[in-house]
């Protein structure tokens, strides 16, 4: 029998993993895929925090530093004249999000973790003094489990932990120079705004090294044709995705129930402004192996300790800029009218938007 069991070997699944460990205890992470890291659901755009959260990290996982975004708002604005530019005044890495959970799986694993690959969770339930969890590989038991299996949590399901409402389906091709009739800036991303680009986010274009850059959309219906026609504006054709998936985000009401936890993608860990998860599910992540190491300390598993321990507190640091993001979606996605006053302002202002968290806001 397991003291923990973590559902999805992603950032927060194996970071929790690896923390819970490292205190001693016996902790099983599964993942229904049998290689780690795939498939990729990532931009892999992340602030200067990763590095602070996990200084070390090998150097295969960061593929690119930009300074500088670039800011345009409808396809009919010229490629070479953004609407205004702000420049970051700490690092902004382009990581390579496979090699990030490969790191973080092997850390985990040489931290004591017994680690499951091609094992899917099915369901559980409590039994006595103990959780039963079911996989396509059997049964396995354990005092508490943690969900960190993404947007489609199953684990939140089967504990009824309700996601909000608000999702996006995200898609992403990478490209290299002699694809694109327009060239790109190794050192800027370009951030594309407007209902003509999509009516429920933002494009992106994100530079990997002077040659080749990852380029994508997210939007709530129809990806793919707003994808296909985003690429025609800025790359002069089309290219078939190899990223996509779905994003959640807000803030949810619970994430813990009795001897049950969700985390990161599964607990809506995501940036509402941008999609990010990366940051915010480690975070989420710290809070969650604390919880479960109380837990198992005090031999209290109750949906009272646990909310207590971890959603709380979590929410504490996480709740405020997750609310503030909401709000600024609102204000970045309104009217054709509205859209143009707010980036005239937002050139002359771009001195103060520089001095802004890009994960806390």
């Amino acid at each position: 029998m397991y003291d923990v069991i973590v559902v999805g070997a992603g950032v927060a699944g194996c970071r929790i993993a690896e923390l819970i460990a490292r205190k001693g205890f016996n902790v099983a992470l599964i993942e229904e895929h049998a290689d780690i890291g795939t498939p990729v659901q990532c931009a892999g755009l992340v602030s200067h925090r990763l590095k602070a959260l996990l200084p070390d990290l090998p150097d295969s996982v960061f593929l690119n530093q930009v300074n500088r975004a670039k800011f345009f708002y409808s396809s009919n604005r010229p490629i070479s004249k953004p609407n205004f530019e702000l420049r970051s005044k700490k690092p902004v890495h382009v990581i390579d999000r496979a090699e990030l959970d490969k790191s973080l799986f092997e850390k985990a694993r040489a931290s004591g973790a017994k680690t499951k690959r091609s094992t899917k969770f099915t369901s559980y339930r409590i039994k006595e003094d103990k959780i039963v969890i079911s996989t396509n590989k059997g049964k396995i038991e354990s005092g508490l489990l943690v969900g960190a299996d993404g947007p489609n949590s199953l684990v939140a399901k089967k504990a009824m932990l309700e996601p909000p409402e608000n999702y996006l389906a995200g898609v992403q091709a990478t490209i290299d120079a002699a694809t694109a009739s327009n060239e790109f800036d190794a050192d800027a991303v370009e951030l594309w705004f407007g209902s003509d680009i999509t009516p429920d986010f933002f494009g992106w274009l994100i530079p990997l090294s002077p040659t080749k850059a990852r380029i994508g959309l997210a939007t709530r219906q129809g990806a793919l044709n707003y994808f296909k026609n985003f690429l025609k504006k800025r790359i002069g054709t089309t290219v078939k995705p190899d990223v996509g998936g779905r994003i959640n985000f807000g803030l949810m009401e619970n994430t813990a129930a009795e001897r049950v936890m969700v985390v990161g993608d599964a607990a809506c860990h995501v940036k509402p402004l941008s999609g990010g998860g990366v940051i915010y599910g480690l975070i989420g992540a710290a809070y969650c192996a604390n919880a479960c190491v109380k837990a198992l300390r005090a031999g209290d598993f109750s949906a009272g300790f646990l909310k207590q321990e971890y959603d709380e507190k979590w929410k504490r640091q996480l709740q405020k800029p997750i609310g503030r993001g909401l709000r600024y979606r609102k204000i970045l996605l309104g009217s054709g009218n509205r859209m143009n006053l707010l980036f005239n302002i937002a050139g002359k202002l771009r001195f103060i938007l520089e001095s802004f968290d890009m994960d806390l806001l």
